[in-house]
């Protein structure tokens, strides 16, 4: 029963690498800013957690995303609830004084609440951080709101819907809803990315970011298709993509 198992087991990576393999096969054509994000929790750390964080940057994290809510006094901090309590949640201040240790780690803030946007402002000038903090989690109802309180960019949080006859018009017609909304790209998860939808977004500079991809297979698919930036909990598994592309 044991060395069935083990030759089970066997087969499947075979068969996985396989398939990998016939995934990679084209040469790697990434864009060129394209990014890696540590998901909260990644590589087995607490979610939303101060030593999450101080330990991806060490790992030398490209960016790293929290949940950001705000509690009643209105202060930040990261948990992924839309109404937590006083005493809930890290403290954001601490996570950015953590992040400003390194040069050049980005922050995603995924935003569960948006109550007091400008105190988010304050914390990124406070702690040197412009040009290195945008939004996700920004539905369209909630732009509006973004912009007049913050001064960050931010990604549009959208369902895709594609037609299947005409894939081209469907993503034509979410890049206009992108632009409209004032976004920079589109964040969503991995199952909605396809090849017509990232060509339409980078024929109208805008970005694709794909959530939360952990698989290899997931993350090669992501890769071949040339996405902008790939959030996961798996950093170490997409960079041993990265490296072995087309020879699993």
């Amino acid at each position: 029963m044991g060395d069935n198992s083990i030759i089970i087991k066997f087969q499947r990576v075979f068969q996985l690498n396989k398939l990998l393999n016939r995934i990679s096969a084209s040469p790697l054509n990434l864009p060129e800013d394209f990014t890696i994000t540590c998901h909260s929790g990644a590589l087995n750390t607490e979610d939303n957690s101060l030593d999450s964080i101080i330990k991806l940057v060490e790992y030398g994290a490209q960016t790293v995303e929290i949940d950001v809510s705000f509690r009643p006094d209105g202060s930040p901090c990261a948990i992924h609830k839309n109404e937590p309590s006083q005493n809930e949640g890290a403290p954001l201040e601490d996570i950015f004084k953590a992040v400003a240790q390194s040069d050049t780690c980005k922050m995603n803030l995924d935003l569960k609440s948006f109550v007091n946007l400008p105190v988010i402002d304050e914390l990124v000038e406070k702690y040197n951080l412009t040009g290195r903090a945008f939004y996700t989690g920004v539905g369209a109802e909630w732009c509006e709101t973004v912009r007049n309180n913050s001064t960050l960019p931010y990604y549009l949080n959208a369902s895709v819907v594609t037609d299947k006859l005409n894939p081209e018009k469907s993503a034509e017609k979410l890049c206009k809803k992108i632009k409209d909304c004032g976004a920079i790209g589109l964040n969503c998860q991995y199952n909605n990315v396809t090849s017509a939808l990232c060509k339409a977004l980078h024929k109208n500079n805008l970005l694709l970011s794909a959530w939360t991809a952990d698989k290899k297979i997931i993350q090669c698919r992501l890769l071949a298709i040339g996405v902008d930036n790939i959030t996961t909990k798996r950093p170490d598994s997409l960079d041993y993509c990265i490296v072995n592309w087309g020879r699993f």
